[in-house]
């Protein structure tokens, strides 16, 4: 029921992307109109890393919380 509600949503969680091969990646970037990151704060180097390949048409919003930093 979660998976089938994040794609009825199309949303794409960091580690079912991270997955998927660089042509897709290429094929699907310019069709996003929004990245969403939320507890920005546990972001790893590497999710890091690709969330700014992700977000280079600059609409991403990240929600963290200062108290676990």
């Amino acid at each position: 029921m979660y998976i089938t509600s994040l794609h009825n949503s199309h949303v794409i969680r960091v580690l079912t992307f991270v997955s998927l091969s660089n042509s897709v990646f290429e094929d699907c970037k310019d069709s996003w109109k929004a990245i969403v990151i939320d507890e920005f704060q546990d972001t790893s180097a590497m999710q890091y890393s690709l969330l700014r390949l992700l977000s280079s048409h600059n609409h991403i919003t990240i929600v963290g919380d200062d108290d676990q930093v």
